[in-house]
Order: C-alpha cells, then structure tokens, then sequence
C-alpha cells in the first residue's frame, strides 16, 4: 500500500540550503533513495540521516528538470507542491527510481485526498510509459 508523508520547507530555508557545493543530481537520488526507502519500509533513519534529509532533498529539487520548468512557468506568487513517487520493490536491495511531479491546484494547500488523487494519476501514466519501475 502507498504511503504518503509531507514535508515542508520554509522558503528561508530552501534558499539556504542551496550552496556551490551541493552533491550531483545523481549522488542526490542515491543518497535520497536509501533514505526514503527506509523511512516507506518504516525504519527508522539515523541522526545523520535525518540531518542530511532537507538539505539532499532541495538539492534534488532544485537540480531535477521538473523543478526548472515549474520555475520558467510559474508566476511570482505560486507555491511549489513538489511530490516524489518512489519506486522499487521493498525487499529490493538496488536503487529505487525517484519519480519528480508537480502540482499547481488552485487551493493554497493540497489536502490528502488531493495528493492521493495526483499519485494515483501519476503512477497510471508511469505504469504505462515505465512497466519497468513496477517489476
């Protein structure tokens, strides 16, 4: 079954977190996978970890195609809802597939019914155009 967590960064922080020395795209999906991959299998993450977390997810974000379009698009005053699918077999010891969206609802805030049903959009399409993230 899906889980759904949210988390919120400050617009402070999102800009403090953003620094010349931020990992590759790539060394973030990695470290980000392990994580998040452990907190869906409901382990726990360690301090560090959990220290690391804000700072590697806006760096994805920031790095991800996805982000960069939302930004040559939105108006000044819109709100970034940025969700992530994680895909991969729980048991799986490999990398997990990070799957970036945003969304642009017309209400301030997303309520849980609003993600489910972005989710549940998105992973339709993703079946479709990716059957191989669902092996």
């Amino acid at each position: 079954s899906a889980q759904i967590r949210e988390i919120l960064i400050s617009e402070s922080a999102w800009e403090e977190m953003t620094c010349l020395f931020a990992p590759s795209l790539d060394a973030c999906v990695s470290m980000l996978g392990k994580i998040l991959k452990k907190m869906s299998n409901k382990n726990g993450i360690s301090q560090t970890e959990e220290s690391e977390f804000a700072f590697l997810l806006t760096n994805y974000i920031k790095q991800t195609l996805t982000f960069r379009e939302w930004q040559r698009n939105a108006d000044g005053n819109q709100r970034l809802h940025f969700l992530i699918n994680i895909y991969g077999a729980k048991e799986d010891g490999g990398e997990v597939v990070l799957r970036p969206f945003i969304v642009n609802p017309d209400e301030l805030m997303l309520t849980p019914a609003d993600v489910v049903e972005f989710n549940s959009q998105v992973i339709n399409v993703d079946r479709q155009r990716h059957p191989e993230w669902f092996r």
